[in-house]
């Protein structure tokens, strides 16, 4: 038996032991060395990093809770008891959600065992419905406002209406948890039934439309097509000169005659006016007859992904959050780096923007690269170091790293330790990782509020995207 004396102090060790590991959580996103730490045991300690209660995260609501204990044991004993029971209550909460969500967090196990322990020595027997009666309280207080908060990733992660595809042990894939690992490719395969779709509706337009003015003219079909053929260019033999000498593969490989060549440029030139003259007429006929396009694009996929401890800009509380993958070494995310510096700067105070690597198996030395952007976080410079890596004319020389990043100002020396050590590798594996778990297959790729857009955007659907998610958030109209 432990005497009362033991047991304090028990109690004070345990609630030292909890502050520690809650502070050690608290830093885990901030401090690189945590994070890779963690990184060995999977992504459990980004998602939970993420979670939050009444809107504070729960490392947070950890510190002060073990400092609000300490304080009890030291000041106002007889206030211990209910503390202990109450943190035990908001615990069973914390462990619903790992469960639930299939995470697995150093942290989280390393702080349940010291709940356990709390609990163990501070339960009376002669108390036992007043303990109980407070874990039950406080757990369902905490669980209603958590699964609040934290809907979205509950949703993600199994929706038991979603139905079965595969049982593994008993244990349901769902066809929502497939199509989440294939959403690239998904939205790739509907893009592409919709392309053919808009191609041959508007094949039925313009049928239509020459058959309802043939009607008001009082001629036939053929007549009006006829007639709107009629008013194409003819093609002259300059053009076809100009054609063979703007493409001079056609003529290379070219088995026939020159004559015979000539011809069939000529004719091809002939067709292509007449199809763009139709067009032009059939135009001028939709406004007429007052056509409305009512096929609408596939809307972008739904699906998650951790933030954990990747670079951000913009603040915490941002309605909208973009979610940037994309490659150093890949010649498209060069490319759609203007574009997203213009973003980030239209938006700026917005939206929070949020940066992870998804070096490809094929561009050689970009995972380099990506570590070497990791390398200038450590000494506050990541964004303007990026900047460097995407502008450059050329593509970045992996022997010249650190001195793009004396470049900058930074400490070349610890950058190249930094390099050399590999410091950064897990985290560049933790987030492409994340891309798969995401369905992300394609560089760059945004998640845009949970939206996933792949590919290189276009500047102007991406505002809008961005406008119209900003304004279903604050619940306004979107501009038009």
């Amino acid at each position: 038996m432990i005497g009362n004396n033991g047991k304090q102090r028990a109690r004070i060790t345990l609630a030292l032991a909890g502050l520690a590991v809650a502070l050690l959580s608290f830093l885990e996103p901030r401090v690189p060395a945590l994070a890779e730490l963690c990184g060995f045991f999977g992504g459990g300690c980004r998602e939970t990093a993420s979670f939050t209660l009444l809107g504070i995260p729960v490392a947070f609501l950890g510190v002060a809770y073990y400092l609000a204990l300490l304080a009890c044991l030291l000041l106002a004993r007889s206030w211990a008891f209910r503390v202990v029971m109450a943190g035990a209550g908001v615990e069973l909460t914390f462990v619903y959600a790992m469960t639930a969500h299939g995470i697995f967090c150093p942290f989280c196990l390393l702080n349940l065992l010291v709940v356990a322990a709390l609990v163990a020595i501070t339960v009376q027997l002669r108390r036992g419905w007043e303990s109980l009666a407070l874990v039950l309280l406080f757990l369902v207080a905490s669980l209603v406002p958590f699964l609040s908060e934290n809907q979205p990733r509950a949703e993600d992660r199994v929706d038991s209406s979603s139905q079965a595809v595969a049982l593994v042990a008993g244990d349901p894939i769902t066809e929502q948890e497939l199509e989440r690992a294939m959403a690239s490719k998904l939205y790739d395969a509907r893009m592409e039934l919709y392309v053919e779709k808009t191609r041959e509706l508007d094949g039925i337009i313009r049928e239509r439309l020459l058959h309802l003015e043939a009607g008001r003219l009082g001629k036939s079909v053929e007549e009006v097509r006829s007639a709107a053929l009629k008013r194409a260019d003819p093609v002259r033999p300059e053009d076809v000169q100009a054609f063979l000498a703007d493409n001079p593969d056609v003529r290379s490989s070219w088995q026939g005659t020159g004559d015979d060549l000539r011809r069939r440029v000529r004719e091809y030139l002939q067709d292509r006016r007449e199809s763009e003259a139709l067009s032009r007429y059939v135009d001028g006929l939709r406004e007429r007859y007052d056509v409305e396009l009512l096929l609408e694009e596939p809307p972008l996929p739904h699906t998650r992904v951790a933030l954990g401890n990747s670079p951000v800009q913009g603040p915490e509380d941002a309605p909208v959050t973009v979610v940037e993958f994309s490659d150093y070494a890949c010649p498209a995310c060069r490319k759609a780096h203007e574009i997203t510096m213009e973003i980030r700067e239209d938006f700026r105070g917005k939206i929070r923007w949020v940066f992870k690597d998804y070096p490809l198996e094929r561009h050689e030395g970009a995972r380099t690269l990506a570590e070497a952007a990791r390398c200038a976080r450590d000494q506050g410079m990541f964004w303007e170091y990026q900047d460097m890596l995407f502008l450059s004319p050329v593509e970045p020389d992996p022997l010249r790293l650190a001195s793009l990043a004396e470049e900058l100002g930074m400490d070349g020396e610890r950058f190249e330790r930094c390099l050399r050590s590999g410091r950064h590798r897990e985290d560049v594996l933790a987030d492409v990782r994340a891309a798969e778990e995401a369905g992300v297959e394609v560089t760059p790729s945004f998640i845009v509020n949970g939206k996933l857009r792949p590919g290189t955007p276009e500047p102007e659907a991406f505002r809008a995207l961005i406008e119209s998610e900003l304004a279903r958030a604050t619940g306004s109209e979107a501009p038009r």
